[in-house]
Formats: structure tokens, C-alpha cells, sequence
């Protein structure tokens, strides 16, 4: 199944950031310290060379989550299993649910995007 872009834009790296999100960040985790990340590790818009913005880091990282849906959920409960925590598989739908709807917006995708992935 195609799911079209899988970034908010061309040059975040959305499984990274996921990862920085969930392991690095641990229970601090949130958007605006990503963009913090993403300021001190050089990362910026190639057309504007502005940080990214709130909604490109938080649309990149739960875009790529939700095409990639085992591997980012074992990146979380990584994340997680940390602070001695757990999500357990049905939460984590709930999560990516939620998040697929808002971060692609498209009601073709979100379609597909059930089909493939909630149980009838």
C-alpha cells in the first residue's frame, strides 16, 4: 500500500526524530524540546533556513509512525520500559489512530490506513 509522502516535508527525518522523541527525550519528551533538538543539531528548512515548526516536526513524526507501526511502537515501549512504563498493543492503536487522522488529514488515506490496520 502507497501512502504517499511520508514527511511533513523533504528534509526532516521522521524516524529519527521519533526515536529522539521517545528514547533520548524519555519522560521529558515534547515537541518543543525537539525543536530545540532540531536547532542544535544544524537542522533547518533548506528553502527558508528557518527551525522547523511545531506542526512540520509533529506532522513528520506521526506521519512515519503510522506507515511504520511495529517499529515505532517497539521504539516507544523502549521508550517507555524505561521509566519502569508499558503500552500495551490496543493502546497503541488508540494512540495511532488518533494521530493518523491529524497528522495526514486525508480521508482517503485514513481509510486505507484503517483497513490495514484496525480490526474489524
Amino acid at each position: 500500500m502507497t501512502f504517499g509522502r511520508l514527511n511533513a516535508n523533504n528534509y526532516l527525518d521522521g524516524r529519527k526524530l521519533f526515536e529522539v522523541y521517545w528514547v533520548e527525550m524519555g519522560s521529558a519528551r515534547s515537541i518543543s524540546r525537539l525543536i530545540e533538538w532540531c536547532k542544535s543539531n544544524g537542522i533547518k528548512n533548506p528553502k527558508s533556513g528557518k527551525s522547523p515548526t511545531r506542526m512540520a516536526v509533529w506532522k513528520c513524526i506521526w506521519r512515519y509512525a503510522s506507515v511504520n507501526m511495529d517499529e515505532a511502537y517497539a521504539v516507544a515501549q523502549k521508550g517507555v520500559s524505561q521509566h519502569g512504563e508499558f503500552i500495551s498493543p490496543q493502546e497503541w492503536l488508540e494512540t495511532m489512530q488518533s494521530k493518523a487522522q491529524t497528522a495526514w488529514q486525508d480521508d482517503n488515506f485514513i481509510r486505507k490506513w484503517e483497513k490495514k490496520n484496525v480490526p474489524s
